[in-house]
């Protein structure tokens, strides 16, 4: 998949980096109504990873932060590469098996973003057709879909929303980073997610302030039509969701103490466990700044889920939680407690920490109860897209990834645990990252009758290291490395158990010919557990060469 670079702004290598550093690091918000939906990002590869350099050069503070100019700015380019794969994933005879092939790729993409009275936001679509030189049943387009806006109807009262979203993602797991390992049409799904939401908010002056909204949402996750019919009945969802909210909160006029009372309440219709699935709750959140760093928080409430399909799932249950913000300077934010909710309880914890002008450490762990599609919507409407075409968390503008290729696609209605922590540093003509991503799975129910190649419960976790430098003002290197374990009972859709792992070494080149003429060569080795699952010591290992040209108008 290629990605848009905005004219103007020339990239380093392949956004390795990019994929990195927000697939350990940020989630998406801790918000109380966020995490009653079970807001835990999916598997897969993210849509477009943007400018993560120009980011982070902006976020420490080497950049101003109104860099942008009001106004709308518009871009195209277009990319051309030829890809050299050792280790294709193909059907054949009903099962998977890994061939040599020579994939062509030619993705056009556009861009656009900017800011006016009324209306503010971002827009970046890249198609690109994939057609493969030996096996041409693997040819396929691939949607990549990313945008954001806000229409001010009545200025500081009516606002909408709109958010759209498509990617394709891998289902088995063991695959790595964007650009690095091709995913083929025997083992890719297709992610979309859209959604329009009215919000009505004022303010009473200094005492208080009230936000009512609605929103609606449809999500599907459809399977390519070379995966196995077996594997595509456990994969595809698509469901709408209608949701609701309002929520009243104190304004200046109550000093260090704030409160506020909010509910929700939603209805789903689609496949599997969101076949009239719905949601109900109510929380009263309750913090004090004990100092000028430091606010303490707690909350209480109810909440009623109830999942349907042929093996429901319910809990109605009362929520609590206890916790403290710290801030101990503007660009640190640590946010942790512990609580109950989702029927579990657990600790939270959701940091962004400088601990010098040049590095950040970010850090994660959450749990929380939700399907692939459900994770999906509710990570998606929680982001948006910023001018550098980075995606970030709504509430903290932390950079995000919605997707993860590492881990593998499941059905059914899972409780999943995730943590992470990375670290990022940047210099004049280099940007390191280095961090540790942990999962765990556990299934509620198959949200079927008879879900083929469902999951009881699986763990993974992965370690990588990634470094970009400037050779010169034209020649840039990047290099990756990720390792990464696996294990379970029949996790993911290829029928294996046990501890599995895979290894990826990833090096690249890329050379700006003009200012807006560049070209790139990348090597990747992975070695990746077989994909047939008859043996678990079984591993292959994958050469993959790129060559291509990128060109912006």
């Amino acid at each position: 998949m290629r990605r848009l670079r905005p004219a103007g702004i020339r990239t380093i290598g392949i956004r390795t980096i990019g994929i990195l550093a927000i697939g350990f690091t940020a989630w998406i918000a801790d918000s109380t109504a966020a995490r009653a939906q079970g807001v835990l990002p999916p598997t897969g590869v993210d849509t477009r990873v943007g400018d993560l350099r120009g980011y982070f050069t902006q976020a420490f503070g080497q950049l101003p932060t109104d860099a942008t100019t009001h106004g709308w700015t518009y871009s195209a380019a277009i990319d051309a590469s030829e890809t050299y794969d050792t280790g294709v994933p193909v059907s054949s005879n009903g099962g998977t098996i890994q061939a040599h092939d020579l994939i062509t790729r030619i993705g056009p993409s556009i861009g656009i973003t900017g800011d006016s009275a009324r209306l503010v936001g971002s827009l970046f679509y890249s198609p690109t057709l994939n057609i493969y030189a030996i096996h041409g049943n693997q040819n396929n387009i691939s949607h990549n879909l990313n945008a954001d806006v806000t229409a001010t109807v009545v200025p500081d009262f009516f606002f909408v929303d709109l958010r759209a979203y498509a990617a394709e993602q891998a289902i088995n797991g063991f695959n790595g980073p964007a650009n690095t390992t091709d995913v083929s049409s025997s083992n890719e799904e297709l992610t979309t997610s859209f959604s329009v939401a009215p919000t009505l908010r004022h303010s009473f002056q200094t005492l208080a302030n009230a936000e009512l909204g609605a929103s609606l949402s449809r999500t599907e996750i459809s399977a390519n039509n070379q995966v196995q019919t077996s594997t595509a009945e456990a994969v595809n969802q698509n469901f709408t969701t209608e949701e609701a909210h309002a929520t009243v909160s104190t304004g200046e006029d109550f000093g260090q103490f704030s409160d506020s009372l909010s509910a929700q309440a939603s209805t789903s219709s689609g496949t599997g466990n969101l076949q009239g699935a719905t949601s109900s709750t109510v929380t009263n959140t309750f913090s004090y700044a004990a100092t000028r760093t430091i606010v303490l928080t707690a909350s209480i409430g109810h909440e009623d889920y109830s999942y349907g399909g042929s093996n429901p799932y319910v809990v109605d249950d009362v929520t609590w939680s206890g916790g403290l913000i710290w801030t101990p300077d503007p660009d640190s934010n640590v946010s942790l407690g512990y609580g109950h909710q989702q029927g579990g309880s657990s600790f939270y914890l959701n940091a962004s920490y400088a601990t010098s002008a040049f590095t950040r450490v970010y850090a994660r762990y959450s749990q929380g109860i939700g399907t692939e599609g459900q994770n999906l919507q509710n990570a998606v409407n929680s982001t948006t897209v910023n001018s550098s075409g980075v995606l970030v968390d709504r509430a903290t503008g932390i950079p995000v990834s919605l997707n993860n290729n590492f881990f593998p696609t499941q059905p059914g209605l899972y409780r999943t645990t995730s943590a992470s922590v990375s670290g990022v540093l940047l210099w004049p003509r280099d940007l390191f990252n280095v961090g540790l991503q942990y999962q765990e799975t556990t299934q509620l129910t198959s949200g079927f009758s008879n879900t083929p190649g469902s999951s009881s419960s699986s763990s993974g976790e992965f370690v990588s290291f990634s470094w970009e430098h400037d050779l010169s003002e034209d020649l840039h290197a990047n290099f990756s490395l990720q390792y990464g374990v696996n294990s379970g009972s029949n996790f993911g859709t290829n029928g294996s158990t046990g501890n599995q792992g895979s290894i990826l070494v990833n090096a690249g080149l890329t050379y700006a010919i003009s200012e807006t003429l560049s070209t790139s060569f990348q090597l990747t080795y992975t070695n990746q557990p077989s994909y047939t699952g008859t043996n678990n010591n079984s591993y292959t290992g994958r050469e993959i060469a790129v060559v291509s040209i990128h060109k912006t108008f």
